[in-house]
Order: structure tokens, then sequence, then C-alpha cells
């Protein structure tokens, strides 16, 4: 209340125009200790105090792994501590007097966050992730090559802004697919966007596709790899499947926030580029990934591949599409 009353009674003489020079330095002088006296709160906390509370990302997301840290007004760190699997982090620490006090929160790939403090008590954290656009790639050695994934990156990299990618070759079973998209969940969130690639070989089964990431592996299902896909947090998800009989990859993916792209209907083979035998590049995928090269969107290179699929030399391969994606894919 007192400060309130000095804060208006200054800021009612700094509005008063004097010619005394001599006044107006004493005015001066008083403001600037008024000013110092308002920002300052006299408190001396000490003694034992317990910190504790949640953080998590803008959808609610609990993030474990942060790191909570509680500094002085001298900035000597005084505790810390690290967020479990809920999100929750607490500790106790015996405060030094040095009020006021920080407690910041902090995670890689997040923005920090940071609280003014007197003492103990119960501080929550929302951290905003610093967004960035990924790009994972499963293939069998057997069906494609190294070398056409490495041109996919770099055109995903140079015309459309990806920054992070992962490759995976010659995943022979589930538990190894599994395991790779879990390093997945583990580096994104929720203000990302991920981009995954199969190429392999496919079969249907129960109206489900099935893809084998190696020929001598095992086959994983749409409805599986769908699950997977779901327990990221990216609010932006698209899968291309390039392998024969794939079409019912587009239907388990038709769903928000998908889009999802076979080169193939699930009871149509696929081709390889200009009919060579494998490992060579799948047809689909050179003319979609051609078109995303001149800085097409999704929906239209999957529209030109698909016409360039349709060529009357040789068999035609029927690609499919589901678009459930609020957002524009690659493009300007």
């Amino acid at each position: 209340m007192v400060i309130a009353l000095l804060k208006n009674f200054l800021s009612t003489l700094l509005n008063w125009r004097f010619n005394n020079e001599i006044f107006e330095k004493k005015i001066s002088f008083l403001a600037i200790i008024i000013l110092l006296f308002s920002t300052m709160r006299i408190m001396s906390v000490q003694g034992v105090s317990t910190f504790e509370g949640t953080v998590e990302d803008c959808s609610d997301n609990p993030l474990s792994s942060a790191t909570i840290m509680l500094a002085d007004c001298y900035f000597n760190i005084l505790g810390i501590d690290t967020t479990d699997s809920s999100g929750d982090y607490g500790f106790s620490v015996t405060l030094n007097g040095n009020a006021p006090y920080y407690l910041t929160a902090t995670k890689t790939r997040f923005n920090s966050g940071m609280e003014t403090v007197y003492g103990g008590g119960t501080n929550d954290f929302e951290l905003v992730g610093i967004t960035e656009k990924i790009g994972v790639f499963f293939w069998a050695s057997d069906a494609g090559r190294e070398q056409d994934i490495d041109d996919y990156i770099d055109i995903l990299e140079e015309e459309h802004g990806y920054t992070k990618f992962y490759k995976y070759e010659d995943c022979a079973n589930v538990a190894a697919v599994q395991s790779a998209m879990n390093t997945i969940d583990a580096y994104e969130h929720d203000q990302d966007t991920v981009f995954v690639y199969i190429f392999g070989h496919g079969s249907t089964y129960n109206e489900h596709s099935h893809t084998k990431f190696k020929e001598d592996g095992t086959t994983i299902s749409s409805d599986d790899f769908r699950d997977y896909m779901d327990a990221l947090e990216a609010p932006r998800k698209c899968i291309v499947v390039e392998s024969c009989y794939s079409g019912y990859w587009v239907d388990d993916f038709a769903a928000s926030p998908y889009l999802a792209i076979s080169c193939s209907r699930e009871d149509k083979p696929a081709f390889s580029y200009l009919f060579q035998p494998l490992p060579y590049e799948g047809r689909f995928s050179h003319y979609f990934f051609a078109q995303l090269n001149l800085d097409a969107t999704g929906t239209e290179g999957f529209s030109i591949a698909y016409s360039c699929c349709q060529s009357p030399v040789g068999d035609a391969q029927y690609a499919q599409i589901s678009d459930c994606s609020s957002y524009v894919w690659f493009g300007s």
C-alpha cells in the first residue's frame, strides 16, 4: 500500500513542470530512491524449504528429464532436480536469505522457463518446444538403394527445411522397428513435423498391408505401425510407403493428422523405375520426390507421380492417398 502511494505521488510530481534546476535535481534523486524501493522486497527467507511441481509441454504432455534449478539473487546454485516420467519434480534446500530466488526449468529442444520465488511451494512450468522437421527412412537393402534414400534426404533438407534425419536399413523384425520408433518418440515433441518413408517387400493379409523391411525378415503390419506413429506427439505426420500391395497402409492411416500415401493398391504390385531389377529406385518414389524437388506440395507430387505411373509402357501402377492433415506438406 505504501509503495503504491509513493508511486502515485512520484507520478504526480513528475508531471509538474518546474523551472528551479535545484528542485528538479532533488525530485530526480527522490524518484530514484522511490523506484529502487518499489522494486525491492525486503525479505530474508532462510531455512529448509521444499520446491515441487510439474513440467509439461504446450499440449499438457509431461516432460521427463527436464532440469529444475534454484539459484539465489547472486546466482549461486542452491538446488537442482530432474523431472520423472510424469514430469514431476520435488526437492528441499536450505535457503540462504539472498532473496529473491530464481527457479528455472530447462530441457533440450525446449525454450526454458523461469519463476521468481521468495520461498518454497508449488511451481508448474509449461515449456514451448523448438520446432523441427524430422525425416525417418526405413528400407530393405534388397529392395531399395541407400544412394536414393540419400537423394531424398537432400531434397527434404535443401528444398523443405528438414534438419533431423533417421535412417534404418534392414530392420529384420518387429522389435527392431519398434526400437527405432521409440528412438524417434524420445526425440520428437508436440511442435514437430515428422515424415516417414518406407521401402520394402509388400503383401496383404486380413485387410491390412504387410511390409518386410528386410527380404528374409518379419513383416510389419500397417495397423501395428499406425500404433507406433500414434504414440508420436508431433501434430503433423506423413507416411509414404513404397511396396507392393500397400493400399491398406492408406486405409489404416485415414485419420487426423495424417497424410498417407502408398505407391500401389492393396491388390496390385509395384514396380521399380525403368523396370530395373531390385534393388533399385521405386517407380512412384522417383516421380514423387522429383516433384518435391520442384517445390510441389505433397498432394501435387502425388497427383503427378500417379499420372506418370499410368504410363502405357509396361503395367500401370495405382498409387493411393488419404489426406487428413490440416498442414500443407512440402511446397513453398
